[in-house]
């Protein structure tokens, strides 16, 4: 037994109409021929993907300035609700909580009614509310 034969043992030849498999390179096996739809090399995105990317970006940073708010407001949270400084973490437990089983909740909806159909709710119930601050300047309070 040679070396090569310890290192790499021979394979055996597929048989007549069997499957082939693809050749091996240097580094290791050929990768798979990418799948028509999958994004590949230098794929650009489309517009309506910017959009949807866009409105995912903007919905995430406003949750994390929601909890920013919140970390700044809890001092004042805790005085008006008599907790103490060790308890001020259940505040920010509770807000996390309810934000997260909310988003699972709507998530279901949409997936239940439309995406689309719910996103336009959601925005026209901003226009309806009169306490949001999008209103201020249109209510005058």
């Amino acid at each position: 037994m040679s070396m090569l034969d310890r290192v790499a043992p021979a394979r055996p030849a597929p048989a007549e109409g069997g499957p082939v498999r693809p050749a091996s390179t240097r580094n290791g096996p050929t990768p798979p021929a990418p799948v028509q739809g999958e994004p590949g090399r230098g794929a650009r995105m489309t517009g309506r993907q910017k959009l949807v990317l866009t409105l995912l970006l903007g919905a995430q940073f406003m949750i994390a300035v929601d909890f920013s708010i919140l970390n700044v407001a809890l001092p004042a949270v805790g005085a008006g609700l008599g907790f103490s400084l060790a308890d001020l973490q259940w505040v920010a437990t509770a807000f996390a909580l309810s934000a997260a089983g909310f988003t699972l909740l709507f998530g279901r909806i949409a997936d239940l009614v439309g995406r689309k159909r719910l996103f336009l709710v959601g925005r026209s119930d901003d226009e309806r509310v009169p306490g949001n601050l999008t209103s201020v300047g249109r209510y005058g309070r």
